[in-house]
């Protein structure tokens, strides 16, 4: 005997499986060389995908937030969910306000950028609010270097 399909079934159930992306991001700027340092990591349906340090050379903090997120999305690839954890953003207006004072500055379509990370996904910013800021940097640089 075949099982009648709940109505409710057939919306809760999705058509493929999803791919999350958790990731987390520590910036820092030193204005006096106008350089701009990030930490990331990726983390993929539970798995650590990238853990990466980078730095580049900018006009501000805001330069170096928006780029480390655009790095962390452009690593993101089929994802249907995105997460990112960080202590700048506590929603999508704040990503966006920080887009576009680091537009201002470089001259570079950043929303354009992010749009075109973001494809499909359903991008969520997380703000961390379990740390003060130096114990976040603490906990991502012992992320990235735990092995």
């Amino acid at each position: 005997m075949e099982k009648k399909k709940n109505w409710l079934d057939t919306y809760l159930t999705p058509a493929k499986e999803l791919v999350g992306y958790e990731c987390y991001v520590s910036c820092d700027y030193e204005d006096k060389f106008a350089i701009g340092k990030f930490s990331v990591i990726i983390i993929k349906n539970g798995e650590v995908v990238a853990k990466e340090k980078n730095h580049i050379y900018c006009a501000s903090k805001a330069v170096v937030i928006v780029e480390a997120i655009l790095f962390m999305m452009q690593k993101c690839e089929n994802a249907d969910v995105i997460t990112i954890h960080s202590e700048y953003f506590k929603n999508y207006f704040a990503f966006f306000n920080e887009a576009r004072k680091a537009n201002a500055q470089t001259r570079k379509k950043y929303l354009s950028l992010y749009k075109s990370f973001r494809k499909d996904a359903e991008v969520i910013f997380d703000l961390t609010t379990w740390c003060k800021r130096n114990k976040y940097d603490d906990e991502v640089e012992k992320m990235l270097s735990d092995n």
